[in-house]
């Protein structure tokens, strides 16, 4: 039998867990039913045209994946053909107005079984509350995960496949780390010559989490506030700059939706768009330069922070890290 000393240690680690998940619960209820953000929620819905089907009951192991888009066709269809080989059993794009094919290529891919694709009218970058709604919609089919992910993140179990590594986590929230990737120095404009990998993991994690009435996500995907403890169990690839064209135009047309959602926010997320889109066309090409050769810059948060090693991007549809790159 324990000693006191053991069982009231016990008692206080349950007293701790217990008053952090209150914690979380008043968060989650603060994002999710706040009046400070009720308007902000209206618009939202208001604006989402998603796909009508019956709602479904919940499936133990079920991993759903969702996304908001815009202007992402060089890049989309790979993320969706990730998201199959890694096993995930239905996944939910939304696009937002783009104008470069994302959304014919999405309508060409859209099955109505694995793929389920939807609009969203609203241009204001409210990131969180649309990615909730996006969320809630694929609790309503079954969805026992939920994996929020962005169109040029490939996201993986460090062994096993995503949806594999989900179903065995012990915990309804696991966190990803990142490497970023970027072009070799001297690609293109438009066209990236091939592909380095960052050693470091990025400052930034992103998170996937069981779904809950309570749940709510963060700002940018980093984090969801809901009852429940947390592993750090998945890994993500990262392309988030592929040419010097869609450099500048992610930062503008970033910049711009984040302007029409307000004043900028506290805390980590894509306010990096607005200070770089204050950059002269020569200070962007210098910055773009530069990072090709493995300098960081302060206002870019997807940024090198360690060596860049060559990789070969379709070997990793197969899995993490294949040819032990990072060496973990």
């Amino acid at each position: 039998m324990p000693s006191p000393v053991r069982l009231a240690q016990r008692a206080k680690h349950r007293s701790m867990l217990l008053a952090k998940d209150a914690r979380a619960a008043r968060d989650a209820a603060s994002r999710r039913w706040g009046p400070s953000g009720s308007n902000v929620r209206k618009r939202v819905a208001q604006g989402m045209e998603l796909p009508v089907r019956p709602a479904r009951q919940r499936a133990p192991g079920s991993v759903w994946a969702v996304a908001m888009v815009k202007n992402e066709a060089d890049i989309i269809g790979q993320t969706i053909d990730h998201l199959r080989g890694q096993g995930v059993d239905g996944v939910l794009v939304v696009d937002n107005g783009s104008t470069d094919g994302t959304r014919e290529l999405l309508r060409t891919m859209a099955d109505g079984a694995f793929l389920h694709v939807g609009d969203d009218r609203e241009p204001a970058y409210y990131q969180a509350p649309k990615m909730q709604f996006l969320a809630r919609w694929a609790a309503r089919q079954g969805a026992d995960w939920i994996v929020p992910f962005d169109a040029d993140e490939w996201w993986f179990g460090p062994h096993l496949s995503l949806a594999e590594t989900l179903r065995d986590c012990k915990t309804p929230m696991a966190t990803a780390v990142i490497h970023n990737v970027f072009p070799e120095p001297g690609s293109s404009e438009a066209v990236a010559s091939g592909w380095r990998v960052d050693t470091d993991p990025a400052r930034l994690e992103k998170v996937a989490y069981r779904t809950h009435p309570l749940a709510a996500l963060h700002h940018g995907n980093h984090g969801v506030s809901r009852p429940g403890r947390v592993s750090q169990i998945l890994r993500i690839l990262h392309v988030p700059w592929r040419s010097e064209q869609q450099f500048r135009s992610k930062i503008a047309t970033g910049a711009a939706a984040l302007r029409l959602a307000g004043p900028r926010a506290p805390g980590p997320g894509a306010d990096h768009w607005r200070d770089l889109d204050g950059q002269s066309v020569d200070e962007l090409g210098i910055i773009w330069r530069e990072m090709l050769d493995g300098h960081g810059h302060p206002m870019l948060e997807w940024s090198p922070t360690g060596e860049l090693r060559p990789i070969r991007m379709a070997s990793w549809l197969g899995g993490w890290d294949p040819d032990n790159v990072l060496g973990a």
